[in-house]
């Protein structure tokens, strides 16, 4: 039975479903090619319950309990990818969400486990991986970081790294969720320049805060009737010029 069966709305499609296909990176090439341009490693920030939610999510634990007998199988499916990317010279920093996290509307991610939490830290800690405890939800800590220009690309879902003017972000490839050999560590992912996403919808901050809340997001169900992908459709279509903002 589905786990919105019972809920007032059903959630609409996150902004991710709608948004243009970003650009498949192979991690290896886009370390050496940053490398290169920059003359120093690439820093990542992830946000920890992104990771986590991706890698715990059922068709991996049911992959994994059947083509595992190691214990915490889950938990070395994830060190198995923070080792990928040390390993191509990587540097990460992860953030937590702190106690602050809102929850309410986010029905397609369950918050982490305390003991896998704290399970991950230790490993964090044992592989010599800088995190952080964000106050609230983690994404905004990790769009900071990127805005101080301690990191260079934010790994997230979070609608919000958008709104907070996040530059680029960089997602799990989704494709591979149900496949066979679900849990083996990704050697590519899926990189959106935020601005141009922006300038597809033809949207600013503001707009698509507006935009957000009547399709649905983290923090609001949507409205009954307004369909995501008509809000962020273009300005020939409806929606984009009916939600702007005026300044």
């Amino acid at each position: 039975m589905s786990k919105h069966k019972n809920s007032l709305f059903k959630p609409n499609p996150s902004v991710w479903d709608v948004a243009p296909p970003g650009v498949s990176l192979e991690l290896a090439k886009w370390s050496a090619d940053h490398f290169q341009r920059h003359g120093r490693p690439l820093r990542l920030a992830i946000d920890a319950h992104y990771w986590q939610d991706h890698f715990d999510n059922d068709f991996k634990v049911d992959w994994l309990r059947k083509n595992s007998r190691e214990v915490n199988a889950v938990e070395k499916t994830v060190m198995y990818q923070i080792m990928t990317l040390l390993e191509l010279s990587i540097h990460l920093i992860f953030v937590f969400d702190g106690p602050d996290r809102y929850n309410q509307h986010d029905l397609d991610s369950k918050p982490s486990k305390p003991e896998s939490i704290c399970l991950l830290k230790d490993l964090l800690n044992h592989l010599g991986v800088p995190f952080h405890q964000a106050p609230a939800e983690a994404a905004p800590a990790c769009v900071k970081l990127q805005q101080l220009g301690v990191v260079d690309s934010v790994w997230t879902n979070h609608s919000v790294a958008l709104t907070c003017g996040c530059r680029e972000i960089v997602l799990f490839k989704e494709q591979h969720r149900h496949w066979k050999g679900a849990g083996i560590s990704d050697e590519s992912v899926t990189k959106h320049d935020a601005l141009a996403l922006l300038q597809k919808w033809d949207l600013d901050q503001s707009s698509l805060v507006l935009a957000l809340l009547l399709g649905g997001c983290e923090y609001s169900r949507g409205l009954p009737g307004w369909l995501v992908s008509v809000i962020y459709a273009g300005p020939k279509d409806v929606g984009v010029s009916s939600i702007r903002i005026p300044s």
